[in-house]
């Protein structure tokens, strides 16, 4: 895999969408695609009022467009016991994401088109993977803790999961 300052080029583990996320520790982030171009970006909403959340809540996570054009958000319905995120695109739920273990390291994803994931981030790997009902595979590779690279197989790439993907990101990196 690539050093966390080039960008993904073609390799010998297949064809599929690749990308390259980008976060800080504030919880913002970029997201490029295999020609290193920007796709999207993610963050909290623009509010002096964020730290009202508490430690725990974390406010919304919002992918926009290149222009900053708000695409979808992720809203936190929970923490406790475990947490559990929505997906929403122009006010209509898209999907929704949810934390199988205390510590962070699994989820499971429902999308509205029927497609479900599930995702096991082991706390110390370089490497972990996604896997869909239907067989499909997304495989990431942990540069740093600020920088992942991921590749979606073929067919399988939506911004729903792109969304997912960049929520685990920001999660791992708030702590």
């Amino acid at each position: 895999m690539p050093t966390s300052e080039q960008t993904p080029q073609q390799d010998e583990t297949g064809a599929g969408a690749k990308y390259r996320f980008r976060n800080t520790r504030a919880g913002q982030g970029e997201i490029f695609d295999s020609s290193g171009e920007l796709v999207w970006r993610y963050a909290p909403p623009p509010s002096g009022l964020n730290f009202l959340n508490g430690p725990l809540r974390g406010p919304d996570l919002i992918l926009s467009a290149p222009d900053r054009r708000e695409r979808l958000r992720i809203q936190r319905e929970r923490t406790f016991p475990l947490s559990r995120f929505t997906i929403t695109g122009r006010h209509s739920p898209l999907g929704s994401i949810e934390s199988m273990s205390i510590i962070s390291t699994y989820y499971a994803a429902q999308f509205a088109n029927g497609s479900s994931w599930v995702f096991q981030i082991p706390t110390f790997t370089a490497d972990f993977s996604g896997h869909s009902d239907d067989g499909a595979v997304v495989r990431v590779h942990i540069a740093n803790e600020l920088v992942w690279y991921a590749l979606i197989d073929e067919g399988h790439d939506s911004p729903e999961l792109i969304a997912s993907l960049a929520l685990m990101h920001s999660e791992r990196c708030r702590w």
